[in-house]
C-alpha cells in the first residue's frame, strides 16, 4: 500500500488524534477490571502501526 493511499492517511490521523494523553489508546472492556489488559494491547497495536508506517518513509 503506498503512503499517499487515503485509507492508511485516515487510519494515521485516528491514531494520532485519539491518543490518551498518557501516551496509550483507550479500548474498552467487557470485564470491568481496574487492570485493563485489552487497553494495553490496543496500544500495542497502534504502536506497531505508526512504527511501520515510518519503516516505509
Amino acid at each position: 500500500m503506498s503512503t499517499d493511499e487515503p485509507r492508511l492517511q485516515r487510519a494515521l490521523h485516528w491514531l494520532k488524534t485519539n491518543q490518551c494523553e498518557s501516551g496509550r489508546w483507550f479500548t474498552r472492556s467487557l470485564v470491568g477490571r481496574k487492570a485493563n489488559p485489552i487497553s494495553n494491547s490496543g496500544t500495542a497495536w497502534a504502536v506497531m502501526a505508526l512504527a511501520a508506517c515510518d519503516e516505509i518513509k
